[in-house]
């Protein structure tokens, strides 16, 4: 059972980066009459390199797991008695244990900047359709590439609309829940890489936890 989706944790990512240019106007002290809480700048920058990291690793992770399980990876040691065998697995294990800061964190409480945004994301999103909608003569529709796409009043009934602000917000929550799993797709890994069993069949079952859309 997939624990992740990694096109949630890219719209989340999108929102985070969204949030850093609504907050980058205050550097420059501009509006001068709107104040921010002293740390968000720092929290949200964080939190940016934070998400933005998580979904580099975890698509390499993809990758590496795919190249694997579709026999693109060499899983037989070396006929030479110099040569120490070939892990088949190393390409996976590199994204978990490379010793840098860019290894993915045994837990996700680790990005605790990320962590906390998350939950907020589809708070941010309602008011960020709210103030589109307030300016407009339109209704603000998220588009699957995390893009506002402006709908003309006059197509839509309310009762469209509404059905339609109703799925919005349930897909919405659905990111806020993203990272969920995360913390039970690190041990699971771990205890698949451990076993040091058929790397195919690992990398197979590794591919079961994520799920790309």
């Amino acid at each position: 059972m997939a624990l992740l989706q990694l096109s949630a944790i890219k719209q989340l990512q999108k929102s985070i980066t969204r949030q850093k240019q609504a907050v980058s106007s205050h550097c420059f002290n501009w509006p001068s009459d709107q104040a921010i809480a002293p740390d968000l700048f720092i929290r949200i920058s964080k939190a940016e390199l934070q998400v933005a990291n998580l979904v580099s690793q975890l698509a390499l992770l993809y990758q590496a797991c795919l190249a694997l399980a579709q026999d693109r990876v060499i899983d037989e040691p070396w006929s030479f008695e110099e040569e120490p065998p070939i892990d088949p697995l190393a390409g996976i294990r590199f994204v978990f244990h490379a010793q840098t800061e860019c290894d993915l964190p045994p837990t996700i409480e680790q990005y605790k900047e990320l962590h906390e945004l998350a939950m907020t994301y589809s708070q941010f999103q309602k008011a960020r359709r709210q103030l589109v909608q307030g300016v407009t003569s339109s209704y603000p529709e998220l588009t699957d590439r995390g893009e506002l796409k402006l709908i003309p009043k006059r197509s839509l009934t309310l009762a469209a609309w509404a059905q339609k602000e109703y799925q919005q917000e349930i897909a919405d929550i659905d990111v806020d829940y993203c990272l969920g799993g995360y913390n039970q797709f690190y041990q699971q890994s771990m205890t698949l890489l451990q076993a040091n069993t058929d790397g195919q069949r690992t990398a197979l079952s590794i591919l079961q936890l994520i799920k790309l859309h």
